[in-house]
């Protein structure tokens, strides 16, 4: 039989031989410990003992998320060497620990590198225990009816250690985890799995299998772990969480891992029956489902059925675990295995969280043996090049962002997804002194430097969870060019009150404004005094529709509004004549010419400008950035939100913000 596939190396064990000369201690490297106790097993006389003891080290470790790369933190399980002499890095979940066929004995000795005592108990398996009450003491509780119990068992002390010993385990697929404060304990990541196989080719008796995998799932709630483990602890205080029962996970892994983050768990060992052990470390219950077969239920808890059914679903709640058998089709295959509970997102990301592949060695003979495995091949990865305009943010949609022309060689089913390169987070800086934040789909937000023009780039990577390829992002920023206005229809100061034919006046219901007034120069008396809006660069509320009828001023005060009202023109340019006290108006654009949804930018006018009555204009282009000038020159712009497929300009609208502004000349484009 071939070892298991394991997510940590194997674990270190002590065996004793009470026949022969003395004890012998040796450290497994490439066998695997189901092969290396087989092999053990075989060298015992009837009169021998076999005992199995390890030594782990609970300490905190931190789980990095994986968009964003905020780190949230954990603890965990290091294994370590006779004595805690040396030690790997702690893991979540903690190393396997595997029981060898035949052996009477379990030990597990623990040391304590956590803030607060801790124990270790295994669900399922038998051992006398000690039970701590909350003020730390053991024993009878007498007439002392306020005493909870703490912890299961007998518990390490911070900076301490304990021992915890099993006899006769049964075989089985079993959880260890912490018996002290399991609630949060657990959940803080000290948990991991423990197995024992009835002899070297069965894992209960009359179940054989071929080869074998675990899957252990768990579940993160990124509040709680911060209270229990952060650099301020709040649980258990007035001001943090006394319980779990408010508990919401937000991350859901397989292994310690999420989606995409957890590789394809590749069997190996000769074409038959896969023996996949499940375990929910979790508080909550999920449903492995494997898509494109089925599995037989064999076991749970240790436990083989008096039956076994066939089916492609298992039913795992918190604290349970379970054992299934998987006949693959000849050949290669890969399997999806996902939670049919849907626990498919990374706090609130699409795919992500429980989503495991299976993957089979491909066929090398006609006999069906397997001589080789199928590898996974990198993806390709194509550089990529935009335009935009000085001082614009470009949002840029996943359909046309840098995994549009990336591809994914080997056909095996794992998505592609955009990581950024040498940074932690997916907030990265470009050559130039820009920024951007790069999301796993491909999509991305660039903010150029201020003022800056000319070619500006970054890296990523793409990554199919196994391989990864670089490519740069190249973004060409240029200062706009002035529009040219043609005639759409035009109002001036010697038409006093007289918006013409195309344009009309909107003010909000909040409360009754006077006309705008067209005015000469002479007239500034006769301004209107608005409330004034204080936006720029954002929609106007989210909650409002979208026609400026409806607009709300954020202050409460209401809106004044100029919109274009006849014909269908869709004007590329749109001009604004404006005299004002204050030194800023605001331009609206209304998308695809219709009165559907609106955006604005705030244009800047020196005083002498405005005292000379300065001359706005705005354009949308094709990607719906929306560019702003003052005479003729560039001042800033704005790109849309939400446009992927910009249909052409739009018309454009004016509203006066600031008090004592005034409209003194207006046309329009064509």
């Amino acid at each position: 039989m071939s070892h298991p596939i394991h997510a940590h190396r194997q674990p270190w064990f002590k065996s004793a031989f009470t026949a022969g000369s003395g004890i012998m201690n040796f450290k497994p490297s490439v066998l695997g410990v189901a092969a290396l106790a087989t092999a053990a097993a075989a060298l015992l006389a009837p009169n021998q003992v076999f005992a199995v003891e390890y030594y782990l080290r609970a300490e905190a470790v931190s789980f990095t998320v994986p968009t964003g790369g905020t780190s949230i933190p954990m603890w965990g399980y290091a294994l370590c060497t006779a004595s805690w002499a040396s030690c790997d890095a702690a893991t979540v979940p903690g190393p396997a620990l595997a029981v060898p066929v035949g052996d009477p004995e379990l030990t597990v000795k623990l040391a304590n590198n956590l803030p607060a005592p801790t124990s270790l108990v295994i669900n399922g398996l038998i051992k006398p225990m000690t039970p701590v009450w909350n003020d730390g003491t053991f024993g009878p509780r007498g007439g002392d009816l306020t005493k909870r119990v703490r912890s299961f068992d007998t518990e390490a002390p911070a900076g301490g250690e304990a021992t915890y010993t099993w006899n006769n385990p049964a075989p089985g697929t079993y959880l260890y985890q912490s018996g002290t404060h399991p609630q949060v304990q657990v959940q803080m990541g000290l948990y991991g799995a423990v197995t024992k196989d009835a002899s070297a080719t069965e894992a209960y008796p009359g179940v054989v299998y071929n080869n074998q995998a675990t899957l252990l799932y768990s579940e993160i709630d990124p509040a709680l772990h911060t209270a229990v483990g952060g650099t301020t602890p709040t649980y258990g205080t007035a001001a943090g969480p006394t319980s779990t029962f408010d508990y919401q996970p937000k991350y859901f892994l397989i292994n310690g891992k999420v989606y995409p983050n957890d590789p394809i768990v590749e069997l190996t060992g000769g074409p038959g029956v896969t023996l996949l052990r499940f375990l929910n470390a979790g508080l909550t219950t999920h449903v492995p489902m494997i898509d494109g077969t089925y599995w037989t239920l064999v076991a749970e808890d240790g436990k083989p059925y008096p039956w076994q059914t066939r089916q492609y679903t298992a039913l795992l709640p918190a604290a349970k675990t379970m054992d299934v058998l998987l006949t693959p089709d000849a050949g290669g295959a890969v399997y999806a295995v996902l939670d049919r509970r849907l626990s498919l997102s990374n706090n609130g990301l699409e795919d992500g969280g429980m989503l495991a592949f299976l993957q089979y060695a491909a066929s090398g003979t006609s006999g069906g043996g397997l001589s080789g495995s199928v590898s996974n091949q990198p993806p390709v990865a194509v550089g990529d090049a935009y335009t935009s305009v000085q001082g614009v943010t470009l949002n840029v949609a996943a359909a046309q962002g840098v995994l549009a022309n990336d591809n994914n060689t080997d056909g095996l089913p794992q998505p592609m997804r955009a990581v950024a390169v040498a940074v932690t987070v997916t907030t990265g800086h470009t050559s130039e002194g820009g920024t951007y934040t790069l999301n796993t789909n491909g999509s991305f937000t660039y903010t150029p430097l201020a003022g800056f023009t000319g070619n500006d780039t970054f890296t990523y990577q793409v990554t199919d969870g196994l391989a990864t390829a670089s490519a740069s992002v190249t973004i060409n920023l240029s200062t706009p060019a002035a529009p040219t206005s043609n005639a759409l229809d035009n109002f001036d100061r010697g038409t006093v009150n007289n918006l013409g034919a195309n344009w009309s006046q909107v003010v909000s219901s909040v409360a009754a404004e006077p006309n705008l007034q067209v005015v000469t120069d002479q007239a500034k008396a006769m301004s209107v005094g608005l409330g004034g809006l204080a936006i720029w660069n954002t929609q106007f509320l989210a909650t409002q529709s979208a026609g400026f009828e409806s607009v709300t001023p954020l202050n409460g005060s209401s809106a004044l509004v100029l919109k274009a009202t006849g014909g269908t023109t869709s004007a590329p340019a749109n001009y604004v004549r404006v005299r004002c006290e204050d030194n800023e108006v605001v331009v609206a654009t209304m998308m695809g010419g219709s009165n559907v949804s609106i955006y604005v930018t705030q244009a800047t006018f020196g005083a002498a400008g405005c005292a000379t009555s300065g001359t706005l204009s705005a354009t949308v282009d094709n990607k719906g950035i929306v560019t702003t000038f003052v005479n003729s020159a560039y001042v800033g712009g704005v790109q849309l939100p939400n446009v992927t497929a910009w249909q052409g300009p739009g018309n454009i609208g004016l509203q006066m913000q600031s008090q004592d502004a005034i409209v003194d000349n207006f046309s329009g484009g064509s």
